[in-house]
């Protein structure tokens, strides 16, 4: 009998979690969705009166004016709580505006708004969700969510959803890991950092793996969230080339980091993990973090800016036609890999692009 390997038991578990979310995707059309020479001239007049935001980009081309597949993209860096909450409030204007016929849309990463949603308590105030979009509880697109659906009126509603990017569970871990095994080992903590800029940077990768765990658990999988997460640093580890009790410490640590976070997440003292870490000893020489780099910079040109942004086009392509938004990394759209951008992967499928951005970034 073969053993199964670390691939196997991931897309064991990656079935696992799809059979408990199988509504994830909603790809929701409206009917009433316009050509995009109609979206961008109502767009540019809605951002035009928000002055939080601003367009700093649509798609030039005379032949993009009848296409009916159009992406909205919002910039987010991850760090800016004013902004994710500004985020919050464009997204509720946006489908709640009877103008605009919005389709069901998209957001990073593998755990969806969808299988976060059933997640929260019923009876937040206004004020309650605010706080935890700025403590990290709660993300734009859950919020967005709660608030509206099946609350609130207008064209768009009913095709109100939110469809995970098509990634694998260890696809999506894998992205996360490398940043969170630089907290977990004490790197983090070794960059000159007065404010934690490093940590607040860190702490939305921190915050995805905990909304993955918190689904995961949501669906009675806890233990195969955990199982899924050693694998996945042990299969990172030892291609880096560290030792077996190296590896262990590193998995305990990183799995206790996991934890910490959860703790200051559910007692909402969002900087009591930050200041933990920030005073973290550091469990890797030059040699051993020289490669942790490496692979994280890898992570990040192969998976983030090449692999992510050819699947978040084929996204927005295999939907049906519609104008839908996604808040994204702005690395995604303002840097290219092969010469290429998440805006320039879109076009050569044929959908016209608009870039919001935060005027307070």
């Amino acid at each position: 009998m073969t053993t199964p390997t670390i691939e196997d038991l991931s897309e064991e578990i990656n079935s696992r979690y799809e059979q408990s979310f199988p509504s994830q995707q909603e790809n929701r059309t409206n009917p009433n969705t316009e050509i995009y020479s109609s979206v961008q001239r109502k767009f540019h007049g809605k951002i035009t009166e928000n002055p939080n935001f601003g367009i700093s980009y649509s798609s030039p081309k005379e032949s993009f004016k009848t296409e009916r597949r159009v992406a909205v993209l919002i910039g987010d860096n991850h760090m800016n709580k004013d902004l994710a909450v500004d985020q919050y409030q464009l997204l509720k204007g946006l489908y709640t505006d009877e103008d605009l016929f919005l389709s069901s849309s998209f957001n990073e990463g593998k755990t969806s708004a969808e299988s976060a949603y059933p997640t929260i308590p019923e009876g937040l105030s206004e004020a309650q969700i605010i706080n935890d979009i700025r403590t990290e509880r709660m993300a734009q697109e859950t919020a967005v969510l709660y608030t509206l659906r099946s609350k609130v009126e207008s064209a768009s509603i009913p095709y109100l959803a939110y469809n995970p990017e098509s990634l694998s569970q260890a696809e999506d871990l894998d992205i996360m890991l490398g940043k969170l095994i630089s907290i977990s080992t004490g790197i983090a903590a070794t960059v000159p950092d007065a404010e934690h800029k490093v940590f607040k940077g860190l702490s939305f990768e921190v915050h995805k793996l905990n909304l993955m765990k918190l689904a995961y658990e949501h669906g009675s999988l806890e233990h195969e969230f955990y199982a899924l997460l050693g694998s996945r640093i042990k299969d990172m580890t030892s291609k880096l080339g560290y030792d077996e009790a190296l590896q262990r410490r590193i998995a305990e640590a990183t799995i206790e980091t996991v934890e910490t976070f959860s703790d200051a997440n559910r007692d909402q003292d969002p900087t009591s993990w930050q200041n933990k870490y920030h005073q973290a000893p550091r469990m890797l020489d030059n040699a051993q973090t020289e490669k942790l780099y490496e692979q994280i910079f890898n992570n990040t040109q192969e998976l983030t800016l090449k692999t992510r942004n050819q699947r978040m086009a084929d996204m927005f392509a295999q939907t049906e036609p519609g104008t839908r938004t996604m808040i994204v990394g702005a690395n995604h759209y303002s840097k290219k890999v092969d010469g290429k951008s998440l805006i320039d992967r879109l076009e050569e499928k044929g959908i016209p692009v608009i870039v919001i951005e935060g005027t307070k970034l």
